[in-house]
């Protein structure tokens, strides 16, 4: 079988305030590694599995553009909108507050990526909201 481990290293000048989004970072990352999980199974005939090394996947925002990842990520934002009741737009953005910096990806990448998400999305979906 396989495993996954998670360490938590938080700021003590942020607790207990920090709790809710750590909990909402969990359930993303928990849904977009379970559906990893279900395309490297065969269970998701739509996507592509990539094995590729991560020396060789894309280094910008078009990593999460990948066949295999934009379901993932996908998956991983519905299930916080539901959590959270909020929309994909505030999901997106909340995402890249916390999970990026603008040395890691710059604004104009990011809106790049948003834009291209919420695409997907709606093609997937058929709709933004919740």
């Amino acid at each position: 079988t396989e495993s996954t481990g998670i360490v938590l290293f938080m700021n003590k000048d942020y607790y207990p305030e920090s709790l809710y989004d750590l909990i909402s970072d969990l359930n993303d990352i928990v849904r977009h590694e379970y559906e990893h999980h279900m395309q490297n199974l065969g269970l998701r005939i739509d996507t592509g599995y990539s094995n590729l090394p991560l020396s060789r996947q894309p280094k910008d925002y078009k990593y999460y553009l990948q066949k295999h990842e934009i379901p993932a990520v996908l998956q991983g934002f519905r299930r916080v909108m539901k959590l959270k009741k909020q929309p994909l737009d505030t999901v997106i953005d909340d995402w890249y507050s916390r999970a990026f910096s603008e040395e890691d990806l710059p604004k104009k990448s990011y809106e790049k990526l948003k834009s291209a998400l919420k695409k997907e999305y709606n093609n997937i979906y058929g709709k933004e909201s919740s």
